[in-house]
């Protein structure tokens, strides 16, 4: 038997998990933008990794992105659901080359929208509201099933705060903010934190928010924006 040797190789490029994840979650959007309804309910993490041929922790990520944009709703022990009350908003990208300094224009905008947000959420402290806050931090709290390429992109947090905050166009422009930043983050393939620090600094808000300390809360935050970009 002869084997036949080539001389030059084609060059073999890895395949980034960024990539993988960036088609998950336009197929999902795809999907939800494709004929399903509020309250709907999407099929099992499970399901979605078997027809899309990818594993499950890369649907769980693009699941938690969803929610953080508000376009789907996770009920604990029944699922995952198209959003009842999703803001739809325009693409603020539009006309805006994606580049490495995209997300740095973007922080002016994340500043004063979210410390808007975060002042008048503060308005509507309750207990009911703090529960609330507390429960997106648990079900966000860092697991091995994190991918480290998408640690970054979950904004559940920062959504519940805009969901208490009572204010439907602050609520609109937080969700164009997101999604802007969201689409660059996935375009650049670049996550500007690791998912332990950004929980730690949720949660670090969160303290300062149920302890009466607004100012607190306001200043870690924007310690947070600093490193974002």
């Amino acid at each position: 038997m002869v084997f036949r040797v080539y001389e030059k190789v084609p060059k073999l490029v890895p395949i980034k998990k960024i990539d993988v994840f960036r088609s998950v979650l336009e197929q999902l959007e795809g999907m939800i933008d494709g004929g399903m309804k509020p309250g709907d309910r999407l099929l099992s993490d499970r399901d979605l990794a078997t027809r899309l041929g990818v594993s499950r922790p890369v649907v769980r990520q693009a699941l938690k992105v969803l929610e953080g944009l508000g376009r789907v709703e996770s009920r604990h022990g029944s699922g995952t659901y198209v959003a009842e009350n999703y803001p739809a908003v325009g693409n603020l990208l539009l006309g805006i080359p994606v580049e490495a300094r995209t997300l740095q224009m973007l922080i002016p905008a994340r500043r004063a929208i979210e410390v808007e947000i975060i002042r008048q959420a503060f308005e509507n402290r309750s207990d009911e509201n703090l529960a609330l806050l507390e429960e997106s931090l648990r079900v966000a709290t860092p697991s091995s099933h994190a991918t480290q390429n998408t640690e970054g992109l979950d904004l559940r947090f920062e959504k519940r705060l805009g969901q208490i905050c009572g204010n439907p166009m602050l609520q609109k422009l937080q969700n164009a903010v997101h999604e802007a930043w969201v689409q660059t983050e996935v375009s650049l393939g670049v996550v500007p934190c690791h998912h332990e620090a950004l929980h730690a600094e949720h949660v670090a808000i969160f303290e300062h928010f149920r302890d009466g300390d607004v100012e607190g809360a306001i200043t870690v935050y924007l310690h947070h924006l600093e490193f974002a970009g």
